[in-house]
């Protein structure tokens, strides 16, 4: 594991003094492109003087906002062109911000499931917010398991129902949970999703599915917004402790919804056009698109049934082989 100190405006080759980014920079237009989105998320979760760990980075447009809002951030990805072909530019942006001096900006190059074994074990400084955005392992898990389940429908249950998720079957691979090891008590957990997304309307036991394997884990669900014309993009927001549930889900109340997510999708229309679904109100997100009325609690571990996942993918060190052939396939190169 690499750990690089970066002068953030090096870095995205930010102009400070002339508040620009250089003439034809591509990851200044994506920054400017979701500037939008990510100031609403910030504002809505409170999100500014954090300490925040995102996990498959990238390039880190999205990131550059919390950095803009007096954020620490750390970035974690692996970097490896085989996988990503816009690594290449990564690191050269590495090699010319880094800096000898501390600073707000870190990047972490390395295995995502190495990290976080040595990262547990080692009882690493926690985060106040994890940030997971179109993560390739994650998002290849979901659409493997969807894929699979529908080639062993019958025509008849296909027919019957567009069901896509297996009842009993977790949405989140262990090791996605276990990075709430790394948080402090009432830090949170944002999760956006894009490819291999489960349409949750379709799939209306999907949504206590989230909520209840998070509860397992010391997260508990605060709320699910996703596109009301492709549920399948989704923003998850949960928190660390179930004392602290209580305490968010009245600050939530009393704020503006997100007027958009997923700043980088290119129908603007689309983005914009969002529903939300709140656990306590109803069990099918497709009754609600806004805030809304209603409290009947939250489930504790205990009350949560234990299922094991099982998608013939070992979890440990071992995937990310199995990730790399995976998402050399499957990724097409698309970024992040």
């Amino acid at each position: 594991m690499e750990i690089k100190s970066l002068n953030p405006d090096s870095f995205y080759g930010y102009d400070r003094a002339a508040n620009k980014f250089a003439t034809g920079d591509d990851i200044g237009e994506l920054v400017l492109q979701v500037k939008p989105a990510m100031d609403a998320l910030i504002k809505r979760y409170e999100l500014a003087n954090s300490s925040i760990l995102s996990i498959g980075s990238g390039r880190a447009h999205e990131e550059f906002h919390f950095l803009e809002s007096n954020c620490a951030v750390d970035l974690l990805d692996l970097l490896d062109q085989e996988i990503d072909p816009f690594s290449d530019g990564v690191l050269q942006r590495i090699q010319v911000a880094q800096s000898s001096k501390e600073m707000p900006l870190r990047y972490l190059i390395g295995d995502f499931f190495l990290f976080l074994e040595n990262a547990v074990a080692s009882s690493q400084a926690k985060y106040d917010m994890i940030y997971i955005s179109g993560f390739a392992p994650d998002e290849l898990d979901r659409e493997a398991i969807q894929l699979s389940y529908r080639r062993r429908r019958t025509k008849a249950e296909a027919y019957a129902s567009y069901q896509s998720w297996p009842e009993g079957m977790p949405p989140f691979l262990q090791s996605i949970m276990d990075l709430g090891l790394l948080l402090k008590e009432n830090g949170l957990f944002l999760l956006q999703s894009y490819r291999g997304g489960v349409d949750c309307v379709l799939n209306p036991h999907y949504g206590p599915m989230v909520r209840d394997q998070l509860a397992r884990n010391d997260l508990y669900l605060l709320e699910t917004h996703f596109f009301t014309q492709s549920p399948g993009v989704q923003l998850i927001a949960a928190v660390k402790g179930q004392d602290q549930y209580r305490k968010w889900m009245d600050r939530l109340a009393s704020k503006p919804d997100l007027p958009e997510f997923h700043g980088r999708y290119p129908d603007p229309d689309l983005r914009r056009d969002i529903s939300r679904w709140n656990p306590e109100l109803v069990e099918n997100p497709a009754l609600v698109n806004a805030p809304g009325e209603g409290v009947t609690g939250t489930p504790s571990p205990s009350q949560v049934p234990v299922s094991e996942k099982s998608s013939g993918v070992s979890e440990g060190p071992l995937n990310a082989g199995f990730f790399k052939t995976l998402m050399q396939k499957a990724m097409g190169g698309q970024d992040r």
